[in-house]
């Protein structure tokens, strides 16, 4: 299976279409492929490609009238297409090395964070298991995977302090998101947008701020959210209740 990258998330719309499909296929001469877009989320296959790999039910898989699909696999719907190739035809443990070495590089020969560059953070989810913005300061802060799910630190000279990861987290995103102005921080005339720890987050070792938790969320000065009230309506936990019931017999 042939693999290649490069093409616009904005032609979407122009190669979710029977056409385009053939026009792939022509030109891939019966070899199957896989392109990868350029925010290396998506993918376009050719009908070689999908005859190889088992599509799954998922809206991600865009199809044209007629119900058949057009090669356009969105997200997660790429991803059989993505292991089919690692499979077949993907990089070796030492090739993946070094190519993440490569990258990393470049990185470095930037020096994004010390330049000056506006830095924001965003969750991937849900590419990511989960949308934790704790877990992901406490990776960039420690360079180690939170759930110690991969050993040792990833890049610690690419580690940032807490009080720089925090403003990635918070008027960095509103900076770019062009509403620093509102909201991001707290000062007078902005948004009282704010949430309460459960923990000083400078308090802690740095590999505990994975586990801090948030008891209550204010936006524009009115709590929307807090946790013993959750807690309290959320439904009981069935493992809970049938262990404390055979504790009791």
């Amino acid at each position: 299976m042939d693999h290649g990258a490069g093409w616009g998330t904005t032609l979407i719309a122009e190669l979710d279409a029977p056409d385009a499909l053939r026009r792939f296929d022509d030109a891939a001469q019966g070899h199957p492929v896989v392109l990868v877009d350029n925010s290396r989320h998506n993918r376009w296959v050719n009908s070689a490609a999908m005859e190889r790999i088992e599509l799954p039910d998922d809206p991600g898989v865009l199809r044209d009238a007629s119900g058949g699909p057009t090669g356009v696999l969105l997200e997660r719907a790429g991803l059989p297409a993505a292991h089919s190739y690692a499979a077949h035809q993907g990089l070796d443990a030492q090739q993946e090395m070094a190519a993440y070495r490569y990258d990393i590089d470049v990185l470095h020969g930037y020096g994004v964070t010390d330049s000056g560059a506006l830095v924001a953070a965003g969750s991937d989810w849900p590419v990511s298991p989960l949308p934790n913005p704790w877990e992901a300061i406490c990776g960039i802060v420690t360079r180690t995977n939170s759930r110690g799910e991969t050993p040792g630190e990833l890049w610690p000279g690419q580690a940032i302090a807490l009080d720089e990861a925090l403003r990635v987290f918070t008027i960095n995103g509103a900076r770019m998101l062009g509403i620093d102005e509102v909201t991001g921080s707290l000062e007078p005339g902005k948004s009282a947008d704010l949430i309460i720890l459960d923990a000083d987050p400078f308090a802690l070792e740095p590999e505990a701020i994975a586990r801090i938790r948030v008891s209550d969320t204010w936006v524009s000065g009115d709590p929307i959210h807090r946790a013993d009230t959750a807690a309290r309506n959320a439904p009981p936990d069935a493992n809970a209740i049938r262990t404390d019931a055979e504790e009791r017999s």
